[in-house]
């Protein structure tokens, strides 16, 4: 059943990991598959609310809705890593997904996975 005012959300920007860390180093992967991703525009209330917090959001990107991801895990994106600061769910749009606010790290964590 479509739900009134949702919005059709679409992951059509690329592939991420999403990955466990412990003491600066990735140890293993939070899924067992990349997902796909959409890019997001970056508010500027979300911005400087950020600035405020001694936060940088670098990028807001949508995921399907996926409850094992959490705050604080790592996503490889690229060659770049980020850490999520923050998940939104999004019950108003199809499919169901999540905004995960995301910020650059700038020294890289180890990579401890076997493989």
């Amino acid at each position: 059943m479509r739900l009134k005012n949702s919005r059709f959300e679409t992951f059509n920007d690329g592939l991420i990991e999403v990955c466990i860390v412990k003491d600066r180093s990735i140890v293993g992967n939070r899924l067992n598959n990349k997902i796909r991703y959409g890019n997001k525009v970056i508010g500027i209330s979300r911005f400087y609310k950020a600035k405020i917090a001694s936060d940088s959001v670098d990028k807001v990107i949508s995921i399907p809705f996926v409850p094992a991801i959490q705050r604080g895990d790592i996503i490889i994106l690229g060659e770049e890593q980020y850490k999520i600061l923050l998940i939104q769910d999004k019950y108003d749009t199809q499919p169901q997904s999540r905004y995960l606010t995301l910020e650059r790290i700038n020294v890289l964590y180890s990579d401890k996975r076997e493989g």
